[in-house]
């Protein structure tokens, strides 16, 4: 049979008669092509289930969105330089400026997100807010009875939810939260900072109910911020003191310099060892020089002893004294002066006498005794002088002895005195870098009092007119893709598992045998 007429079939014969089988409606299947004919026939066949699935999951979106109060996040982006904190400490001519800035960026923006993560700015912070928090729920108006019925099942799920969690924190010995410590950690929560890439800004939110209390708490906690960021990157205050210490103590130790060179000075007699020095390098210089010009006297007078002496046996001329002040000579003056006298006589004589006469006889032996008292005279003279001559070298060479001993002495009291002069200019120069941190860090912490700082909020947060969550369109969406997935899931699930007969395939794959007609379905 098939469509609405009957067909008529040749009588079976006896060669074909069918056999007696066995059908198990329960036997696994094997599994056959799908087409999607089959895909389609399978989804509409159990459609309306799956429109149901559908517009369950649409609808469960819809309740929470009814439910779930919306939250609204103000932000702001915060820009972050390379300050005075920074380069205070930091030589700026012996590194690159473009390395420098580039491997401080990461960093200092690093930094700041951290401080802004910090609880000391929330500790800060937390106090306004509150008081804000208390101002407005004084001033807010009373909810509706709708929206009380929607807190009190919220709450009813809290206290469910920490009933639950009730064997969990028996076993970690956790305690439950007072109220104003979960205020504090909601309020910690709803605080995001995250830098942005390649930038030298962090952005930063807050997200909460209402606008205007997300655009004030945001505010807040970057003045907190603000202020922490100067107490951690600028201790000037604790700076000066830790600087005044350290100059009292270096003027302390720094007179206790000046009484040791004051004692050290009077106890070897000496004020200054450096002028000490080279007066004893200027008299040893002189002594030396008087010593050898008194050798090279010396040496020079024997000489001249000597050639007077061979002159004596020899000589017939009257003795020249060169070199010898004959000032100071009064013997040899009048030796001088009775050979001259005796000589005239004797030139007076030869105009009248010959030189044999007995006259010129006798005054030529007393010129030659004459002579010969000179030579004496001057030979006696002259061993006079290498004695004295020799009496001043060695004078001087005892005083030179002195001298270097005392030269001696002045080096191991100069040595002390150098190192101890050293260290006191080491400690005028300590002093003078003391007094001049005091200045820079008194000069930062009048830049602190007004704020001065190396981060810069870019704009002030303002209250968002649209609510960042719950998303509407999103949840909507969201909800819509995964009731599809659901139902589908359904659809192949009920397939696999159905074990009913509803079609010539079903038939065919149950029996065995070809379809041979179709009953239509009767319809009134």
């Amino acid at each position: 049979m098939s469509g609405g007429g009957l067909r008529q079939q040749p009588p079976p014969s006896s060669d074909l008669a069918p056999t007696r089988r066995t059908i198990d409606i329960d036997a696994p299947i094997g599994l056959p092509g799908v087409s999607l004919h089959d895909i389609l026939r399978t989804l509409l066949r159990r459609r309306w289930p799956m429109v149901g699935i559908m517009l369950g999951a649409v609808l469960c979106s819809l309740v929470y969105l009814f439910l779930e109060s919306p939250s609204y996040v103000s932000s702001t982006r915060v820009l972050v330089r390379v300050g005075r904190e920074k380069l205070s400490s930091v030589s700026i001519p012996q590194i690159s400026a473009g390395n420098f800035m580039f491997s401080e960026r990461p960093e200092n923006v690093n930094d700041e997100v951290e401080i802004m993560r910090s609880p000391a700015v929330m500790q800060r912070a937390y106090p306004l807010l509150r008081e804000r928090l208390e101002e407005m729920a004084a001033a807010a108006p009373p909810p509706s009875p709708l929206r009380r019925l929607i807190n009190q099942a919220k709450g009813i799920a809290r206290d469910a939810a920490k009933l639950a969690q009730w064997p969990l924190r028996v076993i970690t010995g956790r305690r439950d939260l007072s109220p104003e410590e979960a205020l504090y950690e909601t309020i910690s929560r709803s605080l995001v900072a995250a830098p942005v890439r390649e930038t030298n800004v962090f952005g930063v939110g807050f997200g909460w109910a209402e606008p205007h209390f997300a655009a004030f708490a945001l505010n807040t906690i970057l003045d907190a911020f603000i202020q922490e960021h100067i107490r951690v990157q600028s201790s000037a205050a604790q700076a000066v003191e830790f600087y005044r210490e350290r100059e009292a103590g270096a003027v302390a130790e720094l007179a206790e310099v000046d009484a040791g060179i004051e004692a050290a000075a009077r106890t070897a007699g000496i004020a200054d060892p450096g002028a000490e020095k080279q007066v004893i390098i200027s008299l040893i210089t002189t002594l030396e020089r008087d010593i050898s010009q008194a050798r090279i006297s010396e040496d020079q007078t024997r000489r001249r002893a000597a050639e007077l002496r061979t002159q004596v046996e020899t000589g017939q001329d009257w003795p020249a004294t060169p070199g010898v002040p004959q000032v100071q000579l009064t013997q040899l003056a009048d030796i001088d002066a009775r050979y001259a006298e005796i000589s005239g006589r004797r030139n007076a004589a030869l105009t009248q006498l010959r030189p044999t006469s007995r006259e010129v006889r006798d005054l030529d032996q007393q010129i030659a005794n004459l002579r010969r008292q000179k030579y004496a005279a001057l030979i006696g003279y002259l061993d006079d002088r290498i004695a004295t001559e020799q009496q001043v070298q060695v004078a001087a060479q005892t005083r030179l002895v002195e001298t270097h001993a005392r030269q001696a002495r002045l080096q191991a009291i100069e040595a002390r005195f150098i190192a101890t002069q050293s260290r006191r200019d080491q400690l005028l120069q300590r002093i003078r870098e003391y007094r001049q941190q005091i200045d820079h860090m008194q000069m930062l912490r009048a830049m602190d009092s007004d704020d001065q700082t190396s981060v810069r909020i870019l704009s002030p947060a303002l209250p968002p007119l649209l609510p960042s969550w719950p998303r509407a369109t999103l949840l909507l969406g969201l909800a819509l893709g995964c009731g599809l997935l659901l139902a589908i899931a359904y659809a192949v699930f009920a397939e696999f598992f159905d074990r009913t007969v509803s079609t010539e395939r079903d038939a065919e794959r149950v029996l065995g045998l070809p379809v041979l007609a179709r009953v239509p379905e009767m319809r009134r």
